[in-house]
């Protein structure tokens, strides 16, 4: 849910809680919040300056191909600003 991303934004909860999350989903949903967790935990990571660790997390976001996710598009464009 868009909780969960939201405690992880605010601190509340850590990387491995939101990951956690991601991988709770049935398997129709799994790609789907992978991409949303991947993107948000890069977001999180490239603003305390760990670019290598987000470039990881955007491109696994990117990898998962999920239909519907707008993460994708957004994680698309932090990789070609990090070029």
């Amino acid at each position: 849910s868009d909780k969960a991303i939201g405690l992880f934004l605010r601190g509340d909860t850590a990387e491995s809680e939101l990951l956690g999350y991601a991988s709770a989903a049935n398997a129709a949903d799994l790609n789907f919040r992978y991409s949303k967790a991947y993107y948000y935990a890069g977001m999180v990571r490239m603003l305390k300056g760990e670019k290598e660790k987000a470039r990881d997390f955007f491109e696994k976001c990117i990898g998962t191909k999920a239909k519907e996710s707008d993460e994708i598009m957004l994680a698309e464009a932090e990789l070609a600003r990090m070029r």
